[in-house]
């Protein structure tokens, strides 16, 4: 990421940080966004970027889809009042995920998989290698979204074991919740406020219909709400990611 593009982040950052902080509660964040634009710059972490990417890349040539790469939200067209309270999209990075997946002591069939925030749909073609009843992605951007379809249509691998994806174009705190059992899975892909509020909306799910829920959060970069919601219990707590189960 070069300074422009770092310089991109950090507004979109201050952006959100504004809409749900307040001019008050941002200027006491300043120095966090300094200290996120040095990292940025940083040349060792940008030799790492640079890895990975290559290592995306590589998968979308291997199964035939476009999920690598940042996209900053900020030039695209969304659905929902929550545009300065989400974050960029940067897909699932699968050694992270097969992680998470195995420590699930759960029988994968009787289980939908829900991916709050799927952009190009990267964590649903992942979860489409285990045996899920169904694999969902919420997506509130248009455009990635449609690249989302596109993946889902292109996507060829081997090891694919369910067969049942489907991405819906729609603000996450919208999303109706399936009456099953379900893995609800998150790569810190909005602020603590949108993150709060489909918390509530799934306690309300879990309230009305009991079924077992685990919640998966990639990059915990604010898991503040997910420790304090009273119906979750964390399970394993990671450096990459968090495990929570609904009690």
């Amino acid at each position: 990421m070069g300074f422009a593009s770092s310089l991109r982040s950090v507004r979109a950052k201050v952006r959100r940080s504004f809409a749900h902080r307040g001019l008050w509660g941002t200027l006491a964040y300043v120095p966090e966004f300094a200290r996120y634009l040095v990292r940025r710059l940083d040349p060792q972490r940008r030799r790492w970027e640079a890895d990975a990417l290559r290592v995306q890349q590589q998968f979308d040539r291997d199964y035939q889809v476009d999920t690598a790469g940042i996209t900053q939200l900020s030039d695209l067209a969304v659905v929902g009042q929550h545009r300065d309270l989400g974050h960029y999209y940067h897909g699932t990075d699968p050694q992270v995920f097969q992680r998470q997946m195995e420590q699930l002591p759960i029988d994968h069939a009787q289980y939908s998989f829900i991916d709050y925030g799927s952009g190009k749909g990267k964590a649903m073609l992942l979860a489409s290698l285990w045996p899920f009843q169904a694999v969902w992605g919420v997506e509130f951007a248009q455009a990635l979204h449609a690249v989302a379809l596109r993946n889902i249509a292109s996507f060829r691998h081997p090891g694919q074991r369910c067969r049942h994806l489907q991405s819906v174009h729609q603000d996450a705190t919208q999303f109706v919740l399936p009456h099953t059992p379900c893995v609800a899975y998150f790569y810190n892909p909005f602020s603590e406020v949108v993150l709060a509020a489909i918390l509530q909306h799934i306690q309300a799910s879990l309230a009305a219909q009991p079924r077992d829920l685990w919640v998966c959060y990639t990059h915990p970069y604010a898991h503040g709400p997910l420790d304090q919601a009273p119906f979750l219990r964390l399970v394993q707590a990671h450096a990459h990611y968090r495990i929570y189960r609904a009690v």
